[in-house]
């Protein structure tokens, strides 16, 4: 009598625990009548349970019955995606499996018996993995709802489709070894079937880690493209900065002209020259002009960096051998932008006096683009992979990232290396 009453006190638990999953993981669609929704919902799996435990029908009967029933009831009761509804009820009695069978196998090994006399008789050692398996079965259905207040999932019908199929299998394996650890029959086709289960399992694994690597691609190159569009936002402001600076020279070019002339008519010589100086020397702080290449873009971003660079208090030298490539204007102005942000930042940390030197050239077929920066110390020491050491990794640490991918797209190439207290980007992008 004892042991009819823990059979059942078993299935009760169980049943209840399947029930709270998939009521606490979905809600309903009405709150009306809710007790008797639970009801309607326990009940079959209670009956199956039952009829299952004590022979009367196989275990994939049991298996297919119940989520079945658990389906059922949440397309018609409960809200959420068809896709998850069913996701929820295989995973449900996938747990069961996955529980039962590890620690059945530990109290075999644990008591010297074997898993056919734990499985089938009425013993303490049963009776202990009852309540161990119940036990984790509800702290594993604790953590699924945990999971799900944490963070909600969207995946699309495709991925849907990979999830299913691998708990659908991950059933299928926990049956199949459920058999053979208690004995049953047919055992060397079950051994097949679970082989191919497995190989079936390592192929969706294998899908779904490559659309996974599909996504963190684009996820990547998603900021990239953010980054890049930063940059060509912060050159149109120095070009448009540069414009203003021309203007205001422009307009007061004329009253300077005017008071010049008037100093000369009046013979005071020596105060028109040294007006004329003072008004050389406000132009050349205005505008320091250090490149006047055949892009107008990128005189404006090389000559608004090296004029940060010299108000830092650091060096720099400039030389551009060749004109540059039209059709390279926009991705090297993003390239150079980087590397010379990179440069100063590097420069402004040095205590002792720092330099910057830029050389652009045409070299066998290539545009080369060479930047040498004083170091304090050594970065490849510490930082083979140059990460960025700022606190937001999320928004930081991508400029080398896409100046790598601009060389990738000229079939180009970057090195980077130090010599001599300086750090070395050589950047070569093949001319089309």
């Amino acid at each position: 009598m004892i042991w009819t009453i823990v059979e059942y006190a078993a299935i009760i638990t169980e049943c209840l625990i399947a029930t709270r999953l998939l009521l606490l993981y979905f809600k309903l669609k009405s709150d009306d009548w809710k007790y008797l929704k639970s009801i309607i919902l326990f009940a079959p799996l209670f009956i199956t349970d039952v009829i299952g435990s004590f022979g009367a029908a196989n275990e994939v009967f049991f298996i297919l019955t119940c989520v079945l029933s658990e389906f059922i009831f949440a397309v018609i009761f409960l809200q959420g995606s068809i896709m998850e509804k069913l996701m929820i009820s295989i995973v449900n009695y996938a747990l069961l499996y996955c529980i039962n069978l590890p620690v059945i196998a530990l109290m075999s090994a644990l008591a010297g018996v074997s898993t056919e006399q734990i499985v089938s008789q009425h013993s303490v050692e049963r009776m202990i993995c009852i309540f161990i398996s119940k036990l984790m079965y509800f702290l594993a259905t604790q953590l699924i709802l945990w999971l799900r207040r944490k963070e909600k999932y969207h995946f699309s019908t495709n991925e849907w489709i990979i999830i299913l199929s691998a708990f659908f299998i991950t059933l299928l394996l926990g049956f199949s070894l459920y058999m053979i650890t208690t004995g049953g029959t047919n055992t060397d086709y079950i051994y097949i079937i679970a082989t191919i289960l497995l190989s079936m399992l390592d192929i969706i694994v294998f899908v779904f880690m490559r659309k996974l690597n599909i996504a963190s691609a684009s996820k990547t190159e998603k900021k990239l493209l953010q980054f890049q569009l930063q940059q060509q936002k912060k050159q149109m402001q120095q070009l448009n900065e540069q414009y203003n600076k021309i203007s205001i020279m422009h307009h007061d070019y004329k009253h300077e002209i005017s008071c010049i002339r008037n100093l000369i008519e009046q013979k005071e010589y020596d105060n028109a020259i040294s007006y004329a100086d003072t008004a050389i020397s406000k132009s050349n702080k205005a505008i320091r002009v250090y490149v006047n290449s055949s892009s107008s873009v990128l005189n404006a971003v090389i000559n608004d960096k090296l004029s940060t660079a010299q108000a830092s208090g650091i060096n720099t030298v400039c030389q551009i051998d060749s004109d540059i490539p039209e059709h390279m204007e926009y991705d090297l102005s993003i390239l150079l932008s980087n590397l010379l942000d990179n440069a100063i930042e590097a420069c402004q940390r040095a205590e002792e006096a720092a330099s910057i030197d830029l050389t652009m050239s045409k070299f066998m077929g290539y545009y080369q683009i060479l930047i040498k920066n004083t170091i304090p110390e050594s970065v490849l020491a510490s930082d083979h992979g140059l990460k960025t050491r700022k606190r937001d990794k999320i928004n930081h640490g991508w400029g080398l990232r896409s100046v790598k991918d601009i060389a990738d797209s000229y079939d180009g190439m970057m090195d980077v290396y130090e010599e001599q207290n300086n750090f070395v980007v050589n950047v070569m992008l093949k001319i089309k």
